[in-house]
């Protein structure tokens, strides 16, 4: 295949893993559709809790990866190896201060905060295998990964929401949906490493 064709295809790999945001942002609206302002704003709140606690868990090792693994493609199952173990540790921590300060500060909001924070978790290592793959220059696998996080994420919240969980069954299927698209992630990454 020659260069110029394989950046095109690599650059639709990732235009539309980028465009999975939209998938996201179908859940957001129904939510803001089908819950009350106040449930609403609990979820607002334990969203924030998670788009905090990940870049907290990850401090950079998703990018340090990405750059190993371009480098020589023969260290991806080391790092995916060393990564995992390190992320345990760095996910118990930010799991640990982040939950603290939802319990005491927002009583209402604690519960979908934790399942939130333990979605963050699982996001966090669907994120370093999402990098073994961009090291490797498994775009195509890459988008598929991300598409099927994003679109069960919409399934599963969707699904919560209309059987009338409300906020606590959302962030449930966060957590649910997540562990089933880092499942499927660690099967597309066995191809590879």
């Amino acid at each position: 295949m020659s260069t110029g064709r394989r950046f095109v295809e690599n650059l639709a790999y990732s235009g539309l893993s980028a465009a999975t945001n939209g998938l996201a942002f179908l859940l957001i609206l129904y939510a803001a559709h089908t819950l009350t302002t106040e449930a609403m704003g609990v979820f607002q709140i334990a969203l924030a809790f998670a788009a905090i606690g990940e870049p907290l868990m990850d401090f950079g090792l998703h990018q340090a990866s990405i750059r190993h693994i371009a480098r020589d493609r023969g260290t991806a199952r080391q790092v995916l190896a060393n990564t995992m173990p390190m992320k345990a540790l760095s996910g118990a921590g930010m799991f640990a201060a982040l939950g603290s300060i939802a319990i005491a500060w927002f009583p209402a909001a604690a519960a979908p905060s934790l399942l939130m924070l333990g979605s963050a978790v699982i996001r966090s290592y669907l994120l370093t295998v999402r990098g073994v793959l961009q090291g490797l220059e498994a775009f195509r696998h890459d988008a598929l990964v991300m598409f099927a996080d994003r679109a069960l994420m919409l399934i599963g919240g969707v699904v919560a929401l209309r059987l009338g969980y409300g906020v606590p069954g959302l962030a449930l299927s966060f957590v649910i949906t997540r562990a089933l698209a880092l499942g499927l992630a660690l099967l597309v990454t066995r191809v590879h490493v």
